[in-house]
C-alpha cells in the first residue's frame, strides 16, 4: 500500500512541476472611474491613448497596466457589451413563449453603446431581396423538341436527294 502512495504522489509532484514555473500574477480589475474614463475619451475621439493611459494607471486603487493591455482590455470589453446587448435584442423579437434573458445593460454599457452606435447590435434594418417569382411562365425558357432521327427518316432523306 506504501509504495502505491509514493508513486501517486511522484506522479502529481511531476505534474505539477512541468505545468508553470513562474506563476501567473493576477491584475487587479478596472475600477469604475477607470471605465468611465475610457468613455469620455472615446466620446472625445481623441487618437492619443497614451496620454489615457497614463491617466488610467493613476487611478487609485485602479488596474495599472501598459498601452497593449489596456487596449486588448477595452477591446474585450467592448465586444462583451456588444454580445450582451444582441443576445437582449434578439430575445426580445423572438416569437413564442419562454422567460426573456435575465440580461441588463448597466448605465456604462449604455453610454457605451450610444457612442459606439447601435448599427451592430440592430443591423441596417434593410428588408431582404427574395427569390419572389410574380410571373414564372415568362422566366421559363421551353426547350423545342427536335424530332427522333431514326434509320428510315435517315434513309428518305438520302433518297430525297
Amino acid at each position: 500500500m506504501k509504495p502505491r502512495i509514493k508513486l501517486h504522489l511522484v506522479r502529481v509532484s511531476q505534474k505539477m512541476f512541468t505545468r508553470r514555473t513562474i506563476p501567473k500574477t493576477r491584475t487587479t480589475k478596472m475600477t469604475y472611474e477607470q471605465y468611465e474614463m475610457y468613455i469620455d475619451d472615446l466620446g472625445k475621439k481623441e487618437k492619443n491613448f497614451s496620454q489615457l493611459c497614463e491617466h488610467l494607471n493613476a487611478v487609485p486603487g485602479g488596474s495599472r497596466k501598459n498601452l497593449r493591455e489596456w487596449q486588448e482590455a477595452f477591446s474585450n470589453w467592448q465586444r462583451a457589451v456588444k454580445n450582451k446587448a444582441r443576445a437582449i435584442y434578439v430575445s426580445q423579437h423572438l416569437t413564442g413563449g419562454g422567460f426573456p434573458i435575465p440580461k441588463i445593460l448597466t448605465v456604462l454599457e449604455e453610454k457605451l453603446l450610444c457612442i459606439i452606435g447601435i448599427l451592430c447590435i440592430h443591423g441596417m434594418l434593410v428588408p431582404e431581396l427574395g427569390f419572389e417569382n410574380p410571373n414564372p411562365s415568362r422566366n421559363v425558357i421551353k426547350k423545342k423538341r427536335s424530332p427522333k432521327k431514326t434509320v428510315v427518316h435517315q434513309i428518305k432523306k438520302s433518297n430525297i436527294r
